[in-house]
């Protein structure tokens, strides 16, 4: 039996990609049967002509045959189509179980990325002796390109007060702020200058004014983001470790004056190229983004890729 409905299915698939062969088809069903309704409705017309009405007679018994095997093809396509449909639906659902096993593997690898990162944070904040007052934020751009606009934080480290909370999906303009000094300049420092912004104590409110005033002069931060900050850093040590597969900066913080003065550009290249880490985050800038790129590809850029969608990209192709 399946090799018949196998034969049925390539009679269909050529007869709907043979445009002759159904025009063919269309005209004989048309003149057989204007035959049959002439002779089943016995309109006397070429009565005189007897080869014409046995041809007549031959369309109609043709139309006959057309329409019995017309009934028979329909019950038999009828079955195909249902087993077909069984059988697509079996692929679809076996689709999508094994797309769903390789986004949670995505995820799994994204995890695992970040956590990298985290430690290897951690191992530079350990090197250089910070405190809990400090922080190490590793910021990148989602896109590889020699113009980015913006960068997202890929990770954070901080060793207490809830100083390495952050948001994922926040972005950072590269047109205001420190990001933007480390990014054309590769390196930048500014420590021991801006004042310490004060959470309690004396004259609180011209301290804060001081502050403010600062960062509003220096970097373009108004009064407002400084207010959403969790952590108001007032030393700022950056360095552009971007190459061409991979834009990344990383950044330190400190809430106390002088905290980072000891880091300088020398003794921040030597330590990541001795330990191989800069290539370390590169490596994993650069497969985050592969893999973000793969995520927005997916059908109506969702995170996973069901059934329906696979349906919807069999139907447009």
């Amino acid at each position: 039996m399946n090799d018949m409905y196998n034969y049925l299915r390539k009679f269909r698939d050529f007869i709907d990609n043979s445009p002759k062969i159904f025009l063919l088809l269309l005209i004989v069903v048309v003149a057989s049967w204007a035959g049959n309704f002439i002779i089943s409705n016995k309109i006397n017309i070429f009565s005189d002509r007897p080869n014409i009405r046995y041809a007549l007679s031959i369309l109609s018994i043709v139309f006959s045959i057309f329409t019995a095997l017309y009934g028979v093809l329909s019950f038999f396509y009828s079955k195909i189509d249902d087993i077909d449909k069984k059988l697509n639906e079996s692929k679809f659902d076996s689709i999508e179980r094994s797309n769903r096993g390789l986004i949670a593997e995505i995820y799994s690898k994204e995890k695992d990325i970040r956590a990298n990162c985290r430690n290897i944070l951690g191992k530079i904040f350990k090197k250089f002796e910070l405190d809990n007052s400090s922080r190490i934020t590793l910021f990148y751009c989602k896109e590889s390109c020699r113009k980015p606009t913006e960068f997202h934080i890929l990770e954070r480290y901080a060793t207490g007060g809830g100083k390495d909370n952050y948001q994922p999906e926040a972005s950072y303009l590269i047109s205001i702020g420190f990001i933007k000094n480390v990014w054309e300049n590769g390196f930048y420092s500014d420590t021991e200058k801006c004042p310490v912004y004060p959470e309690s104590g004396k004259k609180i409110a011209q301290k804060r004014n001081d502050y403010n005033k600062y960062q509003l002069d220096r970097y373009g931060i108004t009064e407002g983001m400084i207010k959403n900050m969790n952590m108001k850093s007032c030393d700022f040590v950056g360095k552009n470790l971007s190459n061409d597969l991979a834009n990344l900066i990383i950044l330190f913080e400190s809430n106390k004056s002088g905290k980072l003065s000891h880091i300088t550009e020398d003794k921040l290249n030597k330590f990541l190229d001795s330990t191989f880490l800069r290539e370390h985050l590169i490596s994993h800038v650069e497969l985050l983004n592969w893999i973000s790129s793969k995520q927005s590809q997916l059908p109506n850029n969702t995170n996973e890729i069901t059934s329906s969608d696979i349906k919807n990209e069999f139907n447009r192709s």
